[in-house]
């Protein structure tokens, strides 16, 4: 049972597989899935160092003065 839901954003529409098994599957086992399992670990500790190095000390000031 494929179940496909038109999402309509701004300017494009976007598809929507409710039951996506298959394609699933082969993401996962595939080449995609594989580079990703290597990639998003490398991009997550990207995002944290550049937060910890850049973002924090640039507003640290900032937060002092204008508390959130």
């Amino acid at each position: 049972m494929n179940v496909i839901e038109i999402v309509e954003e701004n300017p494009r529409k976007t598809v929507v597989q409710a039951n996506y098994q298959t394609g699933h599957k082969a993401f996962i086992g595939g080449k995609k899935g594989k580079r990703q399992d290597i990639l998003l670990p490398v991009r997550a500790f990207e995002q944290w160092l550049y937060h910890t190095e850049v973002v924090e000390p640039l507003f640290a000031d900032y937060h002092e003065r204008y508390p959130y």
